[in-house]
């Protein structure tokens, strides 16, 4: 005997999963004339399966376009913005991190982070960004 636990989910899963496979193993002619037999209007079933698919079609592609408009308003903003919305801590850190390993190439205003504002220390990292330093993430380049 076995102590696994049976998720009855899953089991409602497998039967669905075999009662697809079975009417997907029935043929056209054999699933007619069941309808027929059991007097089903098979035009009306028709119909409605039809309005069903091209509903769900529709939902589809309205989430696909949804989702297409939000990936184009995300391109549209600056990397920079990403950076911007960062802890002050953090972005004192990224500096700290672009001057450790790059010292000898950076403004004299990057080398005085501790004396910018948070206004100043935007416009050092999105130049960062724009010079290729560092990425929007402000993960070392």
């Amino acid at each position: 005997m076995t102590n696994k636990k049976h998720d009855p989910r899953v089991e409602l899963l497998r039967l669905a999963d075999f009662l697809v496979e079975d009417i997907w193993d029935i043929n056209d002619e054999t699933l007619l004339a069941e309808a027929i037999e059991e007097n089903i209007d098979v035009d009306n079933v028709v119909s409605q399966t039809r309005e069903l698919i091209s509903n769900a079609i529709e939902k589809s592609g309205k989430r696909r376009m949804s989702a297409a408009k939000d990936g184009v308003q995300r391109l549209r903003q600056s990397p920079s913005e990403a950076i911007k919305a960062f802890p002050f801590e953090r972005k004192h850190e990224i500096i700290r991190q672009v001057y450790d390993q790059q010292a000898g190439d950076l403004t004299v205003a990057a080398r005085k982070e501790d004396e910018l504002s948070e206004s100043d220390i935007d416009s050092v990292l999105e130049a960062m960004i724009e010079l290729g330093v560092i990425d929007s993430d402000g993960e070392i380049l």
